[in-house]
């Protein structure tokens, strides 16, 4: 491990290294003083991936690394390279993606060296058929260049549709410990971030907030998140729900030292969250469920309120829209 190391980027690859170039590329022209690395981790795709990446890695400057491991989905991917990484801060960034590169440098120079910081959230550019907008993580009331409160304050007023990789920053011993919590079955691929991101939630008193982006995320059809094709659908809708049993997990396991208000939170939200999971599910594919598991999914549709929450979020996500 090099101590000299500020910031790791993480990269997870696997059968995606044609869009590996513009990741690189904008991790490259991050200007800062702090030395910085990028690490990608390679999860067990074709055996030409890692000539392909040397060749990608050629004369950018900074300190890299490749690795290779078995196939495990993209958390685990995500894990090992954080157990390889020297910085202070780790900074996760999906092949495809970009950061941009003189905001990023900003937060590297300014706020991370000028400040303690466990976890700071920002909010994203996104760009779907080549149109950016800038989607927000809280509501435009908060207009100081960088803010922080409670956790428990930041869940409850977050855009909880941008818990993912994008726009995040983790201190080493934030990481260190959302990792050791976290018990997830090898093969999901997708929300495994939703779940990295939250736990880590429970390990900080305080989550900063910057007011502005640094995080280029790329909408792709055929993505993961974004497949509609039958089996990748289904494949999502199985590991939303395993994202969310591992959370609720999690959150049981802290009741020996007994409940925060932020663990309250993220309990009604998970539960919330399978359960909607789970009846887009049945409605997609009914003849997957039994006549008895659809009755209970309905059931613990009512009781966990998910329809009120659905219709305040549409009632209230304008105060995350920016002009």
């Amino acid at each position: 491990m090099n101590k000299d190391i500020f910031a790791s980027f993480i990269v997870p690859i696997f059968n995606d290294v044609e869009k590996l170039a513009v990741t690189l590329d904008s991790i490259g022209a991050v200007v800062t003083e702090r030395p910085i690395e990028i690490i990608i981790v390679d999860d067990d795709g074709p055996a030409t991936n890692e000539a392909d990446v040397y060749k990608l890695l050629e004369n950018k400057g900074i300190q890299t690394q490749y690795l290779k491991k078995q196939n495990e989905g993209p958390y685990y991917a995500r894990k090992y390279g954080f157990s390889k990484a020297s910085g202070d801060y780790i900074i996760f960034v999906d092949c495809g993606d970009a950061v941009i590169p003189e905001n990023c440098s900003q937060v590297v120079t300014e706020l991370l060296s000028e400040n303690t910081i466990d976890i700071l959230v920002s909010d994203i550019l996104s760009v779907e058929n080549s149109v950016r907008s800038r989607k927000n993580i809280l509501p435009k009331k908060h207009k100081a260049p960088l803010s922080s409160m409670p956790a428990s304050d930041f869940f409850s007023q977050c855009n909880k549709n941008l818990l993912g990789t994008p726009g995040k920053i983790y201190s080493r011993a934030t990481l260190s410990s959302a990792f050791a919590s976290i018990d997830l079955p090898p093969g999901v691929c997708n929300a495994e971030d939703l779940l990295l991101f939250t736990t880590s939630l429970g390990y900080v008193k305080q989550v900063h907030y910057m007011n502005g982006y640094f995080y280029l995320y790329e909408v792709h059809e055929k993505s993961l998140s974004h497949d509609q094709r039958p089996g990748a659908l289904q494949r999502r809708f199985y590991d939303k729900v395993c994202v969310a049993d591992s959370v609720l997990s999690v959150i049981s396991n802290n009741k020996d030292r007994g409940w925060t208000s932020l663990d309250g939170k993220l309990h009604r939200f998970f539960r919330k969250y399978r359960s909607s999971v789970l009846l887009h599910w049945i409605f997609k594919f009914p003849s997957d469920f039994t006549v008895a598991e659809k009755l209970k999914v309905i059931a613990y549709y009512v009781t966990t309120g998910v329809l009120f929450s659905s219709m305040w979020w549409k009632l209230s996500k304008k105060q995350f829209n920016y002009d």
